[in-house]
C-alpha cells in the first residue's frame, strides 16, 4: 500500500506544481480586461490608440487602456477612474504589429519608452494615484482593430502590474501637422 501511495504521489506532483505556477504567474484568477497592482484588481473597459506618425523608422503611438469612469470625447478625457498609458512604438502605420513590446530607452519598433498607471484618478482635479511604469513587456496579438494584450510591467515602486485586455481598440490619427501642434505635450489627462 505504501508503494502504491508513493507512486501516486510522485505521478501527481508535476500536476500539482504546474497548477500552482499558472495561478501564481497570472495573478488575475482568470479575469480578462483587468489589471492587478498591490493585490487589487482594476477593470480595463476601453482601449484607444493615438497615432503620431513615423520618427526614425518607428511608428509612434499612445496606448491608453481605461475604466468606464473615464470617457474620451472631442479630443479630451473627462471623468474619474483607472488607466494604463504607454508611449509605444510599432513598425506599422496601421496599428500595433503582433509581437512582444519591451521597455526600452530608445524609440525602436517593438518597444515602449514610457508608461503610467492612474488609480482612482479624477481628471478635473488631477487627484488620485499616479505611478510611472519602469520596466516589463506587453505582448500583442491582433486581428483588425481587435487586440489581445498581455501586460507584465513593473511600477516605479518595484511592484508588478499584470493585466489582460481583449477587445476593440480605436485608432485615432494625430499624424497630421495641425494635430502634432495641438498634442505636442502628449499629456492627455492634464
Amino acid at each position: 500500500m505504501k508503494k502504491y501511495l508513493l507512486t501516486l504521489l510522485v505521478i501527481s506532483m508535476p500536476f500539482a506544481f504546474s497548477a500552482c505556477d499558472d495561478d501564481d504567474d497570472n495573478d488575475l484568477n482568470g479575469q480578462e480586461n483587468t489589471f492587478t497592482y498591490d493585490g487589487e484588481s482594476y477593470a480595463i473597459d476601453h482601449g484607444l490608440l493615438f497615432y503620431y506618425g513615423e520618427y526614425g523608422g518607428a511608428h509612434d503611438y499612445d496606448l491608453i487602456l481605461h475604466s468606464d469612469g473615464i470617457s474620451f470625447e472631442e479630443e479630451s478625457f473627462s471623468g474619474n477612474g483607472n488607466a494604463l498609458i504607454f508611449i509605444i512604438y510599432s513598425d506599422s502605420a496601421t496599428g500595433l504589429t503582433p509581437g512582444s513590446y519591451n521597455y526600452e530607452e530608445d524609440e525602436e519598433p517593438f518597444s515602449f519608452m514610457e508608461g503610467e498607471m492612474l488609480l482612482e484618478f479624477d481628471i478635473a482635479t488631477e487627484s488620485g494615484t499616479e505611478m510611472w511604469i519602469e520596466g516589463g513587456s506587453i505582448d500583442v496579438e491582433r486581428s483588425g482593430n481587435t487586440y489581445t494584450l498581455e501586460i507584465n510591467v513593473t511600477a516605479e515602486d518595484g511592484k508588478p502590474i499584470r493585466g489582460t485586455f481583449e477587445g476593440g481598440i480605436n485608432l485615432i490619427d494625430y499624424s497630421e501637422e495641425e494635430w502634432k501642434q495641438a498634442t505636442s505635450t502628449r499629456n492627455h489627462f492634464r
